[in-house]
């Protein structure tokens, strides 16, 4: 350095929200062309195996657990010819698996929610003597069961939804009346009128606080939905579907609409259910028919894997992403493992673990951009001035203009330039500032900033000295 100054730390800002909610505006230099840029690379995306499972599981459950970690319970092993009763949990951080002992009964074909309280409710399903009517609660705090009493009737292939009000919908499966859990009184009741069976539907909380239901069957597949209010205990018609549809997915996107995708003898589009209109509408084919597949929410986009057909009974290995921007699918890397009547769960991180029909999981890491030099050159004769907000700088500023790839993370750095740099980040919209920082640590004159985007958000990256210096200077994004 060829001034002496006291070493400031890091100031890494990871919330766009928070960013902007300073209000710091910034006048921008012209966008410089004099160095040479390096274009901004994507890693593809993989799968990655976790360490195996105790034991293999077909149509167990999974939920995610407010710790972060992942809870299985129950399914059928095909190794054992027996029904489970035994829980496992994921740890994100080793990909690891540990045994957590039995629930209080085998069951398989259950679903499974996350309480409020960060407990968890499972109930019904298939044992060994047929379908069950009891119900469970795993304490994660104790890991511990206790009863959480009878659904009335044996039931299985049916689903639960955690309403805002804390309570539990059960809908669905060989049984027509919905029901009602409450966590404070460990209690079940009636939640309106007997209606259609629904084995293999599905059930979606909306942003409005009603339960979208469709699909399923009942001797037939249905084309039908139905609209659950908890704020009247009242239901309603919702729209028909183009084509009946029994074990498939329905996820909510981000925007509040719910996609619709698969189904066990469906060969058609997907569907797009738009809340503000309580309409349907047919969206992209996926590349091909599925059903028992899962579905999950990856950097704003839907990930759907494996899953067979009553028309083709193939196990599929092969994943494929929707875009709601485009509303138009396509195919993404294949899973190691063919799967069907699995489970899956996306996780903090933003990866998602499935895992199931064998002792197998594996991760799904998306699309991301790779570790690598947007830009490189010399400041010292670049054109641009900037008054950066970290650090005082009257030195020839560059700017560099990125655009996001995908949602997420990114780390901007300029290690490996040989001169002390500072750097700022910009909203390329709207000029305010993302985070400024004048040394990434005390060993080095290198400048760190990380910063949470959307895809296609575009960003100024300034590189400048301190003070009067310039030189040679490297630009990196990381994620």
């Amino acid at each position: 350095m060829s001034l002496h100054r006291t070493p400031r730390g890091v100031v890494v800002l990871l919330a766009v929200a928070a960013l902007v909610g300073c209000g710091v505006e910034v006048s921008l230099p012209p966008a410089e062309r004099d160095a040479t840029p390096a274009a901004s690379a994507l890693a593809a995306a993989r799968w990655d195996t976790t360490g195996p499972m105790s034991v293999d599981r077909r149509d167990a459950a999974m939920v995610r657990l407010a710790s972060g970690k992942v809870l299985v319970t129950g399914g059928f092993s095909t190794a054992h010819n027996a029904y489970l009763s035994g829980t496992e949990l994921y740890d994100p951080a080793t990909r690891t698996w540990s045994f957590l002992g039995n629930m209080l009964t085998p069951r398989s074909e259950h679903p499974s929610v996350l309480l409020q309280d960060g407990r968890v409710l499972v109930a019904g399903g298939y044992t060994a003597s047929g379908r069950i009517n009891n119900a469970e609660i795993f304490n994660p705090a104790t890991n511990t069961w206790t009863s959480a009493g009878t659904i009335g009737v044996n039931r299985s292939d049916f689903t639960l939804t955690l309403l805002n009000n804390g309570r539990v919908l059960a809908a669905g499966g060989n049984y027509t009346t919905p029901l009602l859990y409450n966590p404070a009184t460990n209690a079940w009741s009636n939640a309106g009128p007997a209606g259609l069976a629904r084995q293999g539907s599905t059930a979606t909380l909306l942003l409005s606080g009603k339960v979208l239901v469709t699909g399923g069957w009942n001797g037939t597949t249905t084309a039908t939905t139905q609209l659950y209010d908890p704020s009247t205990g009242t239901w309603s018609a919702g729209p028909t579907m183009a084509a009946p549809r029994d074990w498939h997915t329905a996820t909510r996107l981000p925007d509040g609409r719910v996609l619709i995708t698969g189904g066990w003898t469906h060969t058609g589009p997907s569907e797009l259910y738009n809340p503000s209109t309580n309409t349907l509408s047919p969206v992209g084919a996926m590349t091909t028919t599925r059903a028992h597949h899962i579905a999950a929410l990856v950097d704003g986009k839907v990930l759907v894997s494996g899953g067979h057909t009553n028309g083709d009974r193939t196990m599929r290995q092969s994943a494929e992403l929707f875009d709601p921007a485009t509303n138009s699918w396509s195919l993404t890397t294949p899973m190691r493992t063919a799967r069907t009547w699995h489970t899956g769960v996306e996780l903090e991180d933003g990866t998602v673990l499935v895992a199931g029909l064998d002792r197998s999981a594996e991760l799904y890491f998306p699309e991301t951009a790779a570790p690598g030099q947007v830009a490189q050159g010399n400041t010292c004769s670049a054109t641009g001035t900037f008054s950066p907000s970290c650090a005082f700088s009257i030195s020839p500023a560059f700017t560099h203009v990125w655009t996001a790839p995908v949602a997420g993370i990114f780390t901007f750095h300029t290690l490996g330039s040989d001169f002390d740099t500072v750097l700022e980040l910009v909203d390329d919209s709207t000029q305010q500032s993302l985070g400024c920082n004048d040394e990434s640590s005390s060993g080095n004159s290198q400048s760190s900033v990380s910063v949470s985007l959307n895809a296609g958000q575009r960003v100024r990256a300034v590189v400048q000295g301190y003070s009067v210096n310039c030189g040679n200077f490297v630009l990196s994004v990381i994620r």
